[in-house]
């Protein structure tokens, strides 16, 4: 397993969260400004990460259907981080001539993954409020990893705009991110996705009342 590279932009939003959950003063992160500045002058051809969509009226899923979307989306998301992580891993072994590919790699794995959050902020967040204070905790953190996760994602995508950025440095960061986003998911699903929380109200057990008493078998 490649070790995590504490300093890349992934590496420090990773221990931003990890200081965050263990309800530990964050520190101070850089600031965003120059990332932005350098946004401007990018190339106007490709497409910026689109916001979350509001939520729309009449808009609803089951909880079992959110869960099945959501692991489905998660294995096309992994195939798509497999293939990344290889191309950047190529590039970084002298490839370079590979960069563009690399780009239009990494472009359409942003433009994927934002829909994605998408649809978790449509749909996963209202069934995790709706699952009690549990569920309302968890929505909370759901809402602070998708913010950081748009902030990698936007310093990234500058990268790969940038032209004149080293190939290897946008390789490296690739590479990064890919590490980021899968422990992400793996997380995700661990505590809330194939958690009680995503049942549907008619599959969770009911409360037995301390009367009740269940027929014998004979």
């Amino acid at each position: 397993m490649r070790r995590r590279n504490p300093w890349s932009v992934a590496g420090l939003y990773w221990r931003r969260r990890a200081q965050r959950q263990m309800n530990e003063p964050e520190p101070a992160s850089p600031p965003l400004k120059e990332v932005n500045e350098n946004a401007e002058k990018l190339n106007q051809h490709l497409r910026p990460i689109p916001p979350p969509p509001r939520k729309m009226e009449g808009d609803s899923m089951k909880p079992r259907e959110i869960r099945k979307h959501i692991l489905t989306d998660h294995a096309f998301l992994r195939g798509m981080l497999d293939e990344l992580d290889q191309s950047a891993f190529r590039v970084l072994k002298g490839h370079e001539d590979e960069i563009s590919a690399l780009r239009e790699s990494g472009l359409s794995f942003h433009l994927r993954f934002a829909e994605h959050l998408a649809f978790e902020d449509r749909f996963l967040a209202p069934a995790l409020r709706a699952a009690g204070l549990a569920g309302i905790e968890h929505s909370r953190r759901l809402a602070d990893d998708h913010r950081e996760q748009r902030e990698v994602l936007s310093y990234i995508l500058s990268g790969l705009r940038d032209l004149n950025r080293p190939a290897p440095v946008i390789a490296d960061e690739l590479r990064s991110l890919v590490e980021l986003i899968l422990d992400d998911m793996a997380l995700e699903e661990m505590t809330i996705i194939k958690g009680a929380l995503l049942r549907d109200p008619d599959l969770r057990p009911s409360p037995r009342h301390p009367n009740s008493r269940s027929t014998p078998t004979p």
